[in-house]
């Protein structure tokens, strides 16, 4: 990132992500320039009329111009203590009981970077298309078990416990299909329709430590036969996997390494990408942790049942360590199948329609969005899981894992 500030005491850890932000927006456009101090010092700053310049100031909000877009640093520590989720500690990732919503103030933030920046030719999509989707899996059950039928419950009562009695009564079948799947999960049909099409995604999977017992956590072993067939046909598919890490493990730095280390054992192979398992962790404290554990990315932002971007950014950014000297990316994960299959409880055509309506979106506004997927038995799952990949084709959109995207736009 190249900026300059008035004073060192300006540029601190939140400061930095907003920067960081401002760079994955413009990517490493040699004429972008940050200035952060007050309007006078801005104003005096000695400006090359080649260089474009984002001013930060600390008194006055400066009036924008063809080569000078402004904001307050108040604005600025505001729009990054909402992108590190500063205000949520022991984040649930289930923004109704959380009460997520998304900053508007966030959002109106981005796009006008975005449009001062010339969103029309965004430097973060690949050359040659129009929005980015990175793909992943989690693999939470390598079979329909007891675990799984119990969860269904949970779910259903969720309406009671938010006062929804129609749509308690209305969904018994719903879930009661759920109970009811066969046994198998689709992973590896999933991973067939990958490769036949050329698409590479990221699958993260869980690695169990037999001194962690959280009942809510997948109870497949690294050892597990059919998850080893799985590997296999990812590995073949030049497909990434990532950990799908504990939530225990998102405040204990120990069992993340271990975790991490074990299944990096298993694969052969270093791993650059974690999820925590329901996107549950706590804000600040994990960010150290994630990074001492040498993650790439991180991709746990996520919302369990509404498809909702909790940092409101619809773009990536840095969270950085206490003491600002190390980052990793986070990758906020807007849309997964379950929002809409087990939370929301929809049909078949609903889901389709819902997910198409946001892909537009990605188009048109030339975003990049996190889909993640569980492979869930439903008989109609890898029809619309193909018809989706199609539709991503055909309009144009980057279809990738994680590791591919950052090789992509050469981070």
């Amino acid at each position: 990132m190249n900026w300059s500030s008035e004073s060192e005491s300006l540029v601190t850890k939140n400061t930095l992500v907003v920067l960081s932000l401002i760079n994955y927006i413009h990517l490493n456009k040699k004429n972008i320039f940050i200035l952060i101090g007050s309007e006078s010092w801005i104003r005096s700053y000695k400006k090359d009329s080649k260089k474009t310049y984002v001013g930060i100031s600390t008194d006055l909000l400066m009036k924008d111009s063809e080569k000078l877009i402004c904001f307050t640093y108040e604005n600025i520590q505001y729009i990054a203590s909402q992108l590190v989720l500063e205000s949520n500690n022991a984040v649930k990732g289930i923004s109704k009981i959380d009460n997520y919503k998304e900053d508007n103030d966030v959002k109106i933030f981005v796009q006008k970077l975005k449009d001062f920046f010339n969103n029309d030719n965004a430097a973060y999509i690949p050359q040659g298309y129009e929005g980015v989707v990175l793909l992943s899996h989690d693999i939470d059950y390598l079979q329909t078990n007891l675990m799984y039928r119990l969860g269904r419950l949970y779910y259903l009562l969720n309406y009671l416990r938010f006062g929804k009695l129609l749509k308690f009564f209305f969904s018994i079948p719903h879930f009661l299909k759920q109970a009811l799947f066969k046994t198998n999960w689709l992973y590896e049909d999933v991973l067939e329709i990958e490769k036949i099409k050329d698409i590479r995604s990221t699958w993260f999977i869980f690695s169990h430590d037999k001194e962690n017992r959280s009942l809510y956590n997948p109870k497949y072993n690294l050892s597990d036969k059919k998850l080893k067939a799985i590997i296999k046909k990812i590995k073949n598919n030049k497909s990434e996997i990532g950990l799908h890490s504990s939530p225990e493990s998102s405040t204990n730095l120990e069992l993340l390494l271990k975790e991490k280390k074990n299944l990096e054992k298993l694969i052969g192979e270093e791993i650059y990408g974690n999820r925590h398992h329901m996107g549950r962790f706590t804000s600040g404290v994990s960010y150290d942790i994630w990074i001492n554990s040498k993650f790439a990315y991180d991709a746990s932002f996520l919302s369990n049942d509404l498809s909702i971007d909790i940092s409101s950014s619809k773009h990536f950014f840095n969270l950085y360590k206490s003491n600002g000297d190390e980052s990793i990316i986070e990758f906020p994960t807007e849309w997964m199948d379950v929002q809409f299959l087990n939370a929301q409880a929809v049909n078949k055509e609903k889901f389709k329609v819902e997910l198409i309506k946001k892909l537009e979106q990605v188009k048109e506004n030339k975003q990049v969005i996190s889909l993640n997927w569980h492979c869930m038995p439903y008989d109609w799952y890898l029809q619309a899981y193909e018809e989706i990949l199609d539709y991503c084709i055909n309009s144009n959109i980057y279809v990738g894992s994680y590791e591919d995207y950052m090789n992509e736009i050469n981070y």
